[in-house]
């Protein structure tokens, strides 16, 4: 025992002794966190390894032209308005063609000033009359009047009627070729008398009658209505005449004003058929403040013009072209037309750059179908691009006749496109070569470390990738290229690992790329302060106690690294195990009844037969020791397979497997067991032949085994999920799996090879298996059996 003074004389050794354990406690730790650090999220790259080589997906964006021809004709159209298909449109050009450029109205003015007016009221004239004169025979649409109605409006009680004329008492006969309630308003203006069918008149005379006598019980009070009049009709001899009471006591009702040279304001629409070639009545088309002359066309009544460049329209609004004429003639026409529409859009688009033969280019386009007779796609390929391939959901169509690749620009026409189809474009090429340099090849903590690269071209962009003596990637970096030559700075950590490390760079472009790798070393030396001699005595009195000390403290950091391989190596087992397991049956330990069993092997094994010869064997007094209530495991071995069972309670579980599994596997396999019983012990407790309740067993084993890995997995939409860059990567390279082979699942093995697995891959999975943006597809009968 030391007495009190070798104490307080080991007190400074003490404290020295924590103190150096603490620097490298200290040192340890922050070399196990480093790698964590460098995960550095960045949009424009991604990585994955393909048989063991190390591929960037950087992403890019390609630009996609749309050509539409919009062809169409209208009958009987007295203006131009075509409709545009959704987004804006670049309207290149636009081509009518007119047939039969007619007038079907035409409107002949008889009177259209005048200076007082008739007037119609109760207690006075009761009907309005003015002389028509018609040369030929003419068809008539409608009458214009002008005037107003006081206190009146739409009156039923008041027409407009088109009558016979008596030339010899300048009166209306009661013959009625039309007949209209009056339309007239408050408002002094011209009012349109519109007939239900157009009425054809012989040439001859009739007349136009305002008519408040002849229906219901004439004016009623208050009501007025007024048609102006010109009295001074020179050398008209058109007559106009009122309807009032006069003669014996004024109670005779009758035509008593008989009058010419004056003209009531009126004019006539009559149906027309002419036809007029443009030239004759300057016919113009007008856009945007130009006005386009049309031309002649070969026969009588047709025309022709082309208008270029009318510019950017709102898309699925129309395009309104007004037209007009010197003789202001309400024109009706035929017309065919075809407008040319241009777009421009962006398509998604990438390449995998590594240490591989050729770059991989992908395009993923956005095809639309539009209801036109022709319209079409077009994408300029690079010149350096080859074996340039179209695929259609998944299907090549390069050799369709619709898809036409020439002079460097691929057309898709709409002959192959249809509603919601994918699109993928591939190509390759030969990566670019560019040069790498460093100041020196060996670096040490805190020293920067400046990589040099003359990229191929002074264009796009040039990423670097750091990744230490482990693999991880700890520092990641980008730059646009302005000059030929860029310069990458990194600055050592000092808990940087020792070893090889290796700096990756690529370049990329929109058509052109390249990869290339440097190597430099890292030494870190462990810097121990010079000791006083105080301490060199102490250490003489108690080396073998200071010795001790410091080898503990190495082996402490050298315990803290370990356990990094060591969770590697982990996760490199448990893919293994689950990728050597075959089968799974879960019985009744007593009578052997099967209550779920599943394979995983596409040939199925007779597992009933298998879990009846294990009980065999057990009663042959290969018996597990120790009582129901403990879990134990043993291992068999039958033919070239490892049959594994364990057992708690009332249940087994047995496995067969094409190779023994590792220690972690049988503990977690033991858990499970005793899960089983305490979920599923009552069911089986209860049990009277229906085993549907023990389907559900699945859904446990792939939460405590994860047999997920083993299942097809399907994608499931997870909003505001929080995912890693490398989460990020892996989902990617798992939608473009899918959507180029048209699936609508995937198995993990595709993406991770049994011989050389990656453990950060099989964390990944596992990590977006538990987030259920992996889900596992699960297909189970009637019965609860695979």
């Amino acid at each position: 025992m030391y007495s009190s003074s070798k104490i307080n004389l080991l007190k400074p050794i003490f404290i020295l002794f924590i103190i150096i354990n603490g620097i490298f406690f200290q040192t340890s730790i922050t070399m196990f966190s480093s790698s964590l650090e460098g995960k550095i999220e960045i949009s424009a790259l991604n990585s994955h390894q393909t048989n063991g080589l190390v591929i960037y997906n950087a992403s890019n964006s390609y630009m996609i032209e749309k050509f539409i021809n919009i062809t169409d004709s209208i009958q009987n159209s007295t203006d131009i308005s075509i409709g545009l298909p959704e987004n804006n449109w670049n309207v290149t050009r636009v081509d009518l063609e007119f047939q039969n450029i007619s007038i079907t109205e035409e409107t002949i003015i008889i009177e259209d000033d005048g200076n007082t007016f008739y007037e119609i009221e109760n207690n006075g004239a009761e009907q309005i009359a003015m002389q028509l004169s018609l040369s030929e025979s003419t068809t008539i649409n409608s009458i214009d009047i002008f005037g107003l109605g006081l206190e009146a409006s739409n009156n039923p009680d008041v027409r407009f009627e088109i009558r016979g004329w008596n030339t010899g008492s300048a009166e209306p006969t009661s013959t009625v070729y039309g007949s209209v309630d009056l339309n007239i308003s408050n408002s002094l203006k011209w009012y349109t008398q519109t007939f239900s069918t157009p009425i054809e008149l012989s040439a001859g005379n009739y007349g136009l009658v305002i008519d408040a006598h002849n229906y219901g019980t004439g004016v009623k009070p208050g009501d007025t209505y007024l048609w102006w009049l010109n009295d001074n009709k020179t050398g008209s001899p058109l007559y106009t005449n009122r309807y009032y009471r006069g003669g014996f006591l004024g109670l005779v009702w009758d035509w008593r004003n008989p009058l010419s040279q004056q003209a009531l304001l009126h004019r006539f629409n009559k149906w027309s058929d002419d036809v007029y070639n443009p030239s004759d009545i300057n016919l113009t088309v007008s856009y945007n403040g130009n006005n386009y002359l049309v031309n002649d066309g070969s026969y009588l009544g047709e025309g022709n013009v082309s208008i270029e460049d009318i510019g950017l329209i709102m898309g699925g609004s129309e395009l309104n072209l007004p037209i007009s004429n010197n003789e202001s003639l309400n024109l009706i026409f035929n017309l065919s037309y075809s407008v040319y529409l241009h777009e421009t859009f962006s398509a998604e688009g990438e390449v995998e750059i590594g240490d591989i033969l050729s770059n991989k280019w992908y395009i993923t386009p956005d095809i639309d179908v539009y209801d036109s007779t022709e319209y079409y796609y077009a994408i300029n390929i690079p010149e350096s691009w080859q074996n340039v391939q179209i695929y259609k959901d998944a299907v090549n169509v390069s050799a369709d006749a619709n898809v036409i690749f020439e002079n460097q620009t691929l057309f898709l026409y709409n002959g192959i496109i249809t509603e919601g189809a994918d699109w993928l474009i591939s190509a390759e090429n030969a990566p670019k070569n560019f040069t790498l340099s460093l100041l020196k090849s060996e670096f040490g903590p805190a020293e920067d470390i400046q990589i040099s690269v003359e990229p191929p071209v002074v264009d796009g962009v040039i990423g670097l990738v750091i990744q230490d003596a482990e693999g991880n990637i700890v520092h990641i970096d980008q730059k646009t290229i302005s000059t030929d030559n860029e310069t990458f700075h990194y600055l050592l950590r000092s808990d940087a690992i020792d070893g090889i490390w290796k700096a990756s760079l690529y370049w990329v472009n929109n058509s052109e790329a390249g990869f290339n790798t440097i190597s430099f070393e890292v030494n870190v030396p462990i810097v121990i302060p010079p000791p006083d001699p105080f301490f060199i005595l102490l250490l003489i009195i108690l080396g073998g106690t200071i010795t001790g000390g410091v080898i503990g403290t190495y082996s402490i950091a050298k315990a803290r690294k370990s356990k990094k391989q060591q969770r590697k190596q982990r996760l490199v087992k448990k893919f293994k195990d689950l990728s050597n397991l075959e089968y799974i049956i879960v019985t009744d330990k007593v009578s052997s009844l099967d209550l779920f069993s599943q394979s995983f092997k596409k040939k199925e094994l007779d597992l009933s037969l298998v879990s009846g010869f294990l009980n065999a064997i057990r009663s042959f007094g290969i018996e597990l020791t120790g009582s129901s209530e403990q879990s134990q495991v043993i291992k068999l071995e039958y033919h070239d397979s490892k049959i594994i069972m364990s057992e708690y309670r009332q249940f087994r579980i047995i496995l067969i497997m094409k190779d023994t599994p590792s220690h972690e596997f049988l503990e977690t396999l033991k858990l499970t067991t005793i899960e089983t019983d305490e979920k599923f012990g009552r069911f089986l407790k209860e049990f009277k032949g229906d085993v549907r309740p023990f389907k559900y067993v699945e859904r446990l084993l792939i939460q405590r085994l994860e047999t997920s890995f083993l299942y097809p997995l399907k994608l499931s939409e997870v909003p505001k999920a929080k995912l890693s860059s490398y989460q990020k990567d892996l989902l990617k390279r798992v939608k473009k799996h899918l959507k180029t082979n048209d699936l609508d699942r995937f198995k993990i093995t595709y993406f991770i090879d049994k011989d050389a697995i990656n453990p950060l891959d099989v964390k990944l999975f596992s990590d977006l298996i538990k987030k259920r943006i992996f889900q596992p597809i699960i297909e189970i009968n009637s019965n609860g059996f695979k």
